[in-house]
């Protein structure tokens, strides 16, 4: 969809991940009071499939900066960086944070602030929808739905 749209309009390169991104959100906040496995597992489908949805975008935008010749150097170094930072450091600095918040608050708890400090996390990227696409307006849109979560 970016691709078809992208060559009339170079914004859109950063509105569907930006889209995505907002479409996630309510399934993260109907996530966080969830009692049992199966819901917690059902409201977490279409996020993950739409936290899938930049990668395309991205890659696209990545291989426009660059010259011909250096199109698969530019994506391979962005893949390794984003799987080493993302994959690599990201889920066992959560496990970290969840461990200790489980010692200081307890078990539930702290999963409950846990589940809050990611949708906060996600909440970080509203300056850069705000610059890749400003006059759409999608920057003050996430800013409400982050500040609804608390």
């Amino acid at each position: 969809m970016a691709d078809r749209l992208g060559e009339r309009y170079k914004a859109v390169y950063a509105l569907v991940p930006a889209i995505a991104f907002l479409t996630r959100a309510p399934f993260y906040l109907a996530r966080v009071p969830s009692t049992t496995l199966w819901m917690t597992l059902e409201l977490m489908l279409v996020p993950t499939a739409l936290g899938l949805a930049w990668l395309g975008p991205v890659l696209t935008a990545v291989q426009h900066v660059v010259p011909l010749n250096m199109r698969a150097m530019s994506s391979a170094i962005f893949l390794f960086i984003n799987n080493l930072l993302g994959i690599g450091l990201g889920t066992p600095l959560m496990g970290t944070v969840e461990c200790h918040a489980c010692a200081l608050w307890g078990r539930i708890a702290a999963l409950r602030h846990c589940r809050r400090l990611r949708l906060l996390s996600h909440c970080g990227s509203i300056p850069r929808v705000r610059l890749a696409a400003p006059e759409s307006g999608l920057g003050k849109i996430s800013l409400g739905l982050c500040s609804a979560a608390y």
